[in-house]
């Protein structure tokens, strides 16, 4: 009896402590985080081609690259899950795949100590620059897609030129000695309108830098002083998160490092003497206090609203989610039992990828319910039919009512330009920008119970609904191929979606 007590006492007091950090200062709290729940929460289909490393969304989030393992970059249609494009050139593995701004070059580096920029829509090569060391990361300027930042290993970043290959370190005001902070770069990224640099050091500094003129603005230590694995900007510019070899990702304003600068040389009492490198304030920390695992990588989601998390464990496919406001954990995903390498959100859906380490891409989305209440209020489910009894005037004309709608009708004629289009201020498109490949490669997607589900090479049947590869399709892993000769006349029925 004394054991049943004090496991209801205990029980009582973490239910309540619960609610507390759940609902916090509302008590609908609750209620509205299930109305407003807008992330991913379950996986949709895996995709498989080769084994991927890497994954990047484009600007609209209608291409999906992946970098492989043999070396491959395989450009997937989004929405028929269909291969678009592979480029073939690396001899190693691609370690980094990033879009232009436009959509139609890919910058991928890779192992074979090369970053090469490819031209989407004509799977061409456009330009290849060779390096001393492996590289882990590359990426475009967000304004100028002949500038890339590329990362080294065991390097100082590298701003270059893809058309000259002209190169130039970042290691102003002594990076790269062994007595400073930046002695090991591990990462870097541009700011949301590349006018500076921000790179990562292995002795828990940051600095930020200039584009334009390479000068260093501003050398800060962030808080624990640990490695700093990656840094990654959220879609408003405004803010960028820091995961830290310590185990905990950290979320910072764009600003701090060059206000944190600013504050330390108006304090005249230091001057003159060896002071530390200032500290940047921390606006939020996320971990995991209980198991303290190791992050294999962070970021924002599309509209900066939550932090991802992707688990660095060898057998466990976790997802952490945060809601950056509340600083509270909201969702952990739990996928098949393999482990993460890389995870990306898509830029305009509640959906995203995540990268196993047996080289799949699995596709979270949200689960919706249908309700249909919400459309008329006076909706009743059945779950039985009924015979409608009719009314004899139901259908009846009334004359009056329709004499009031053709006057309500006549009195609201608005003359509209049907000839000239004004794009929406919401939309930052260029005219040249691409979004959409042909599907070249008949491939098809898998569902978690191993279904091939289709579509096949990008067709729909003709009432909308994907097609449904049969006996006749060869199948290897989830990449589909279809002889021409055994193609039935059913398949003459489908058209392109």
């Amino acid at each position: 009896r004394l054991g049943t007590k004090g496991r209801e006492e205990t029980s009582v007091s973490q239910a309540c402590s619960t609610s507390a950090s759940v609902g916090g200062p509302s008590m609908n709290m609750q209620a509205v985080s299930q109305l407003e729940n807008d992330f991913p929460e379950e996986i949709e289909e895996w995709l498989e081609y080769g084994t991927t490393k890497c994954v990047a969304f484009n600007k609209k989030g209608t291409l999906l690259a992946a970098g492989c393992h043999g070396g491959n970059v395989v450009v997937w249609d989004f929405e028929t899950r269909g291969v678009a494009r592979e480029l073939k050139g690396h001899t190693g593995e691609v370690t980094c795949v990033k879009w232009s701004r436009n959509g139609r070059l890919i910058l991928s580096s890779s192992l074979d100590k090369s970053i090469r920029c490819w031209g989407v829509e004509e799977s061409s090569l456009k330009h290849v620059v060779e390096l001393e060391s492996p590289v882990m990361s590359a990426r475009f300027h967000p304004q100028d897609n002949n500038i890339a930042l590329v990362c080294p290993l065991n390097s100082v970043p590298i701003i270059m030129s893809l058309s000259t290959g002209e190169k130039c370190e970042l290691n102003g005001d002594g990076i790269g000695d062994a007595e400073n902070p930046l002695a090991v770069t591990y990462s870097a990224a541009f700011n949301k309108d590349g006018s500076q640099i921000f790179v990562g050091g292995s002795r828990g500094a940051l600095a930020v830098f200039d584009t334009n003129t390479k000068e260093t603005l501003a050398v800060v230590r962030v808080v624990g002083g640990a490695v700093v694995k990656g840094i990654s900007f959220s879609s408003c510019g405004n803010f960028f998160l820091v995961n830290c070899s310590d185990r905990v990702i950290r979320t910072f304003s764009a600003k701090s490092p060059l206000e944190c600068v600013r504050a330390e040389e108006q304090n005249e009492e230091q001057k003159g003497q060896s002071k530390p490198l200032p500290v940047m304030p921390v606006l939020a920390e996320f971990q995991n206090v209980v198991d303290r695992m190791q992050w294999r990588s962070a970021c924002f989601n599309g509209n900066g609203d939550y932090i991802v998390g992707a688990a660095a464990l060898r057998s466990e496919h976790n997802i952490y989610l945060w809601d950056r406001l509340n600083k509270r954990l909201v969702k952990t995903l739990e996928g098949p039992k393999e482990g993460l390498v890389d995870v990306a959100w898509h830029p305009t859906r509640t959906m995203m990828v995540s990268v196993s380490t047996e080289g799949k891409i699995y596709i979270w989305g949200k689960t919706y319910t249908e309700n249909w209440s919400a459309f008329a209020p006076d909706f009743k489910e059945l779950e039985e039919n009924e015979e409608y009894i009719e009314r004899e005037d139901e259908f009846d004309i009334n004359e009056e009512e329709v004499g009031d709608c053709k006057k309500h009708v006549a009195s609201d004629n608005i003359e509209i330009d049907i000839m000239e289009y004004t794009k929406p201020s919401a939309h930052s498109d260029d005219e040249d920008d691409l979004h959409y490949l042909a599907v070249e490669r008949r491939t098809g997607r898998c569902n978690m119970s191993g279904d091939i589900t289709g579509p096949v090479n990008g067709m729909t049947v003709d009432n909308g609904a994907p097609a449904v590869a049969s006996n006749d399709v060869m199948c290897e892993g989830a990449a589909l191929a279809t002889p021409a000769e055994n193609v039935t006349s059913d398949r003459k029925k489908l058209r392109v979606a």
